[in-house]
């Protein structure tokens, strides 16, 4: 009866998801369900992790390439946000469910909803935030092809609700 026990704990911990912390540029740092990839780009860098049928992504673009003013309205950041969003949905031929103004930490952001079909026609729900940190455009988003409103809404949340900015 120990040995069934002991077998049962030792395989309840192995099946527990683990969370990492990633440090991302000294900026800010979020959890993803397992150690990201990381792939440099152009003036980006971005990190991806995968975990059964859910993608979590955060990108830090180099802000610059937008031609910001040094200090942009909130209806400049607003609009930036919402097209820079429509045009990355529109090259997923995507479809917008739904947009919002949130903020995060006290920075004005976008939170976008959208759906898309992959190349095997599963759709997949999309949940992307963006908003402005110094000089870098942050880009987080959970996908999933699940169907459960509340599980998706739950493994959501603990990656949005992860993201810390440093001070």
């Amino acid at each position: 009866m120990k040995k069934i026990i002991l077998l049962l704990l030792i395989s309840n911990f192995s099946f527990a998801q683990q969370w990492t912390k990633t440090e991302i540029k000294n900026l800010l740092s979020i959890e993803f369900p397992n150690t990201p990839k990381e792939k440099k780009g152009v003036q980006k860098i971005s990190y991806s992790s995968s975990l059964k049928d859910n993608i979590y992504k955060m990108t830090v673009r180099d802000s610059k390439q937008f031609n910001l003013l040094e200090s942009p309205s909130k209806s400049e950041l607003s609009e930036l946000y919402k097209k820079y969003t429509e045009g990355y949905v529109s090259s997923f031929n995507g479809k917008v469910i739904q947009q919002k103004k949130i903020l995060i930490n006290g920075i004005i952001g976008n939170e976008t909803k959208f759906s898309r079909k992959t190349n095997n026609k599963i759709r997949v729900i999309t949940f992307r935030r963006t908003f402005l940190l110094k000089d870098k455009l942050i880009i987080y988003e959970f996908s999933t092809n699940k169907k459960s409103e509340e599980k998706i809404e739950k493994l959501k949340n603990k990656f949005f609700n992860s993201l810390n900015i440093n001070s």
